[in-house]
């Protein structure tokens, strides 16, 4: 039995006023074919409903669980660019020493291009234990040490020519 152009307006008059259906049906004048039609229907509409609602609330959880993957994601790749940036700005520092310690020895009138340390590593390594330290001031700057000593032999005495 489906319902006439007349029932469904009749319906959609009925819910724009705030009203039920129901409250409409006159019981005296009404069927039992057209009661239990009217069940029916009501129950069919309510078991679409569950269903709708249970698929939403898999598809609520789906989604609440893609979510959280992507904020422990989000979480991790942040923790991970943070510390390449402090990797970065070490390396950032420690250049700026090396290129202050450059022009402090042009300063002095040292030639740098002579003797650079890659072309004489193995021989100037045995000698010689070079450090730089870079230390973050209050104000942000940085102040750079750097440590030339003369390695000790195992006997505890320098490498010395003889």
């Amino acid at each position: 039995m489906k319902l006439t152009q007349r029932e469904k307006q009749k319906a959609a008059n009925c819910w724009k006023q705030g009203k039920l259906l129901a409250d409409e049906i006159n019981l005296k004048s009404t069927t039992k074919k057209q009661f239990l039609h009217a069940l029916k229907e009501g129950e069919r509409i309510m078991q679409e409903q569950q269903g709708r609602i249970e698929y939403q609330e898999a598809a609520y959880m789906e989604l609440w669980s893609d979510a959280h993957k992507l904020k422990q994601a989000y979480e991790d790749q942040t923790k991970e660019l943070e510390t390449a940036y402090k990797d970065r700005n070490e390396a950032i520092r420690r250049y700026n020493a090396l290129h202050q310690l450059g022009k402090f020895a042009e300063g002095m009138g040292l030639d740098l291009t002579e003797k650079l340390p890659e072309n004489q590593k193995t021989e100037w390594n045995k000698k010689y234990k070079f450090s730089i330290n870079t230390k973050v001031l209050e104000s942000g700057k940085s102040a750079y040490s750097a440590k030339l000593e003369r390695r000790k032999s195992s006997n505890g005495q320098d490498f010395k020519k003889k």
